[in-house]
């Protein structure tokens, strides 16, 4: 999934740094000068689950970043992510294009998205 996905992404417009965990992307979101306008995430990845990644973030990050998370079965977890602050989350079986096509909606709400030119995303898996 997660080269279909890049691939997806990168055909919507993005350019795209990806993270084999949460920890890494999260670490390399705080540094950087160009937050990513929009982050896709797995719910369950090697380090961390997806909850755990969007509460480190919104608590780490002082720029909101909109968070798609991806799960193999979203069913009774999108209102539960959504109130804790998760744009959206998408189960994996809508396919890496469904996915690509969302996250562009996302970032193309984001002014800061459109000014630039240039829409960025960060995965993490």
């Amino acid at each position: 999934m997660c080269a279909l996905l890049r691939d997806a992404l990168e055909a919507e417009g993005f350019q795209v740094t990806q993270f084999g965990n949460g920890r890494d992307a999260i670490a390399a979101v705080l540094v950087t000068d160009w937050p990513p306008d929009v982050i896709v995430s797995d719910l369950v990845m090697s380090d961390m689950d997806g909850r755990t990644f969007l509460a480190l973030l919104r608590t780490s990050s002082t720029v909101r970043i909109p968070v798609v998370i991806m799960s193999a079965s979203s069913a009774g977890l999108e209102r539960e992510l959504e109130r804790e602050g998760a744009e959206a989350v998408l189960d994996k079986s809508w396919g890496a294009d469904t996915i690509a096509a969302f996250a562009g909606m996302v970032a193309a709400a984001r002014p800061a998205g459109r000014e630039r030119g240039v829409r960025r995303t960060v995965t993490s898996s």
